[in-house]
């Protein structure tokens, strides 16, 4: 992942990159699906690799068994070997039966939401 000249070493720059991206704060939850992309995207292609989202996931502390399958999912949505683009991101969170949170807030209120208010 930080090796982007892939020259099998990582330059200063290279190595400098990798400990800031590991210094950022985590995101905390709530964030848009545009944020997360744009969060784990190290190499700023627009795209989530494989890489990236096992990174993301060491980095909020989930387990093995769940970045194996997510991984193993990525493949299924992934249109290139660089990763997910945000369409094909969108699509991914959206098998797991998750809701981008940026939707949720353009949602106009339903009957359900309303509230009935007797004088």
């Amino acid at each position: 992942m930080a090796d982007l000249d892939n020259s099998g070493t990582l330059t200063e720059d290279e190595g400098r990159a990798l400990i800031a991206y590991h210094r950022k704060p985590k995101l905390e939850g709530g964030e848009g699906w545009m944020e997360v992309l744009e969060w784990s995207d190290f190499n700023k292609d627009g795209r989530m690799s494989e890489d990236e989202l096992v990174s993301i996931m060491l980095r909020h502390g989930w387990g093995l068994e769940d970045i194996d399958n997510s991984v193993e999912r990525l493949h299924q949505f992934a249109g290139t070997e660089a990763g997910m683009n945000y369409d094909e991101f969108e699509g991914y969170m959206e098998s797991w039966g998750h809701k981008n949170p940026d939707d949720e807030e353009d949602e106009e209120p339903s009957k359900e939401d309303a509230v009935e208010i007797k004088i």
